[in-house]
């Protein structure tokens, strides 16, 4: 389209507004302007879609879409009126969430340790629960010293960034092999002001080490959050789920060869006495601690997320002639 013709275009756009689209089988959207009775028609189109907690999440999106956050969302009443941007972008929100987008996607960000990151389709959504990982390496990463660390399947970068901020001596090699979710943490690095101790790396696992990267060897710890599902439990998880990259998330046919793949490579990368902690699935902590004192590891132990599960293991790397114990 030429300069002119995308003029002619805006203007015939904003002369004559374009009803926003919705869900192809949701009610009817309202014809006014009311936030309340725009609220109630999303928790309607959203509980249609089978979303969960349908009420819930149209007060988010709400939230979102008019920038004034969910209480008021919450409050707004029949008096209270959306502009037409504004009801133009919850439209498009609730028909990207009633296809079983994940919320994280349509609204582009996610909360995690009390840092709201960017995501986007392709990238893997930050859980709460690997919080417990977070909290994990804390615990083994002694503050106030350099330390040189890195995040295996960095992903979003949660991890890397987080650390970054509760350890602001530390190096944080952040690795994936995507490179759209590698780009994905190095823009939050830098919103975070982290990019100078979050370096990227391009790679599978440690093989990311590589060139130049090498001279950052050996480290003191890592942190991994591998893909740890089973073929079968990624075909029966959430639409939500199933919609984000399966690479990511299925490890294999135990669900556990993801976790063999980082042991077999730390000789070398880490040095005697760093730490490895791993997020892990239900029912793993046993195989995976099994594994990790096969290879060397001491003082290995689970920790348990907010809801009772053995979400971590984690220990001590005592060289590659070490007995594992």
């Amino acid at each position: 389209m030429t300069p002119a013709g995308a003029a002619k275009a805006t203007a015939q756009a904003m002369a004559a507004p374009t009803r926003p689209e919705v869900p192809p089988d949701a009610p009817p959207p309202p014809a006014g302007d009311s936030a309340a009775a725009w609220r109630e028609w999303a928790a309607a189109a959203l509980a249609r879609a089978g979303v969960p907690s349908p009420r819930r999440e149209a007060a988010l999106l709400l939230g979102h879409a008019t920038g004034r956050g969910t209480a008021w969302a919450w409050a707004a009443g029949a008096g209270d009126a959306l502009s037409e941007e504004a009801r133009r972008r919850l439209a498009d929100f609730v028909r990207r969430r009633a296809a079983r987008l994940p919320f994280a996607y349509v609204v582009g960000t996610v909360e995690f340790a009390d840092v709201r990151l960017r995501v986007a389709p392709g990238v893997l959504v930050p859980r709460p629960e690997t919080e417990t990982l977070l909290e994990a390496a804390l615990s083994l990463a002694p503050d106030g010293v350099p330390l040189r660390l890195a995040d295996l399947g960095s992903g979003s970068g949660a991890l890397a960034v987080a650390l970054a901020r509760r350890r602001p001596r530390a190096e944080i090699w952040a690795v994936d092999a995507s490179p759209r979710a590698l780009a994905c943490a190095a823009a939050n690095a830098l919103e975070h002001g982290a990019r100078d101790r979050v370096r990227c790396l391009l790679g599978d696992w440690w093989t990311a080490f590589s060139g130049h990267a090498r001279a950052a060897l050996p480290l003191d710890g890592a942190v991994c959050n591998p893909p740890y599902l089973t073929p079968e439990e990624w075909r029966g998880a959430d639409p939500e789920v199933r919609a984000e990259p399966v690479e990511a998330l299925v490890g294999g046919p135990t669900g556990l060869e993801a976790f063999d793949d980082v042991l077999a490579g730390v000789p070398g990368r880490l040095r005697p006495g760093g730490f490895l902690a791993f997020e892990v699935g239900a029912g793993q902590a046993g195989a995976v601690a099994a594994r990790m004192r096969a290879r060397g590891f001491t003082a290995v132990r689970a920790a348990r997320d907010l809801a009772g599960h053995e979400r971590v293991v984690m220990g001590v790397w005592e060289g590659a002639g070490a007995c594992g114990g």
